[in-house]
């Protein structure tokens, strides 16, 4: 009930009863509902912003196994969110949320980082291009096809169109 109001679903967008709501069902031990409060947190949706207790509910439920807390506190992690700074921490937690069956935890970042080949990094990244992470991915593309071509792995100077 508290996801409907946070998105007005049915009712009326009223994001402070979301985070109400979403709080007391946090309380009785939902996980994923102590995942979106940390977001509420994150953001200042319902309640003022505050990134330490964001990062207090990811933690919870990435201690349960919960892939939104796992994918949100390799985001801390990563960002310094709530916490300080520490990239492997958050591979390693991007790991675990894919793992775990987070849709978006095999990010970019991650596959570039990874030992697979050039062309599995491009065909990878390929699955993630979308509208406004479109020309970043671009650019990440040439650089694979770009060091790719410099290597001779495809036979021959890779060009790519502007």
């Amino acid at each position: 009930l508290g996801f409907c109001y946070y998105k007005g679903y049915g009712v009326s967008r009223d994001r402070k009863r979301a985070f109400e709501l979403i709080e007391k069902s946090s309380r009785f031990g939902n996980v994923l509902a102590t995942c979106l409060l940390g977001l509420c947190y994150e953001k200042g949706k319902g309640t003022k912003k505050d990134l330490t207790k964001a990062f207090e509910c990811f933690q919870f439920g990435a201690s349960q196994g919960e892939e939104c807390s796992l994918f949100n506190l390799a985001r801390c992690y990563d960002d310094g969110r709530g916490i300080s700074q520490d990239r492997e921490k958050a591979k390693s937690l991007y790991r675990q949320a894919a793992e775990a069956g987070h849709p978006e935890a095999e990010t970019p970042k991650l596959i570039l980082a990874s030992n697979n080949s050039i062309q599995d990094k491009i065909s990878k990244l390929k699955g993630f291009i979308r509208p406004k992470k479109e020309r970043r991915i671009y650019v990440k593309l040439g650089d694979l096809i770009s060091t790719a071509a410099d290597n001779k792995l495809f036979g021959h100077k890779a060009r790519l169109q502007t």
